[in-house]
């Protein structure tokens, strides 16, 4: 018959430990793999737009917007600077110029993809000039500013809600 609270009677509950830590570790990585994708699609969709809204002379300022991330610290890279910088008169860029920002993607989308979820994210630009732009010390052109006249890090802030 039946058993009801009785000590001859045992139920054994079997459960196989290795299969069930194995799925439980193949969520766990799923879970991270998700994360991280998000994180780097979020921190290429940042870095795209403040590509999109740089003021550029030459070209170099927009250029050195760089992703940093938890051990990997990036520097300035001269690749557009003119020298002297009057020179370029008559031909200089203007935001939204493709030539750096395709060139700044190229780099900087190779460094995102090594981006995890847990990575403390920096977005930082190394030109000289990034300062002086950022605290509207250089008179921009008006085919450069920003709408409200705000700097690349303040527009973003406003736009995504980040606060720091």
């Amino acid at each position: 018959g039946r058993c009801i609270l009785s000590a001859s009677c045992e139920t054994v509950i079997k459960v196989d430990l290795i299969a069930w830590k194995n799925k439980t570790e193949a969520a766990k990585r799923k879970i991270r793999s998700s994360a991280t994708s998000y994180v780097q699609s979020q921190v290429t969709k940042v870095l795209k737009d403040a590509l999109r809204v740089s003021p550029q002379w030459s070209g170099t300022f927009a250029y050195n917007w760089t992703v940093e991330y938890t051990g990997y610290q990036a520097t300035y890279d001269p690749r557009f600077k003119v020298e002297p910088y009057w020179s370029i008169r008559g031909s200089e860029k203007k935001a939204g110029d493709l030539q750096a920002i395709k060139a700044n993607l190229s780099d900087q989308l190779e460094v995102i993809k090594r981006l995890k979820w847990n990575h403390k994210v920096r977005l930082v630009n190394h030109a000289p000039v990034a300062e002086l732009i950022e605290t509207g010390q250089v008179k921009l052109r008006p085919e450069n500013k920003i709408p409200g006249n705000l700097g690349v890090i303040s527009y973003l802030k406003q736009k995504y809600r980040i606060v720091i």
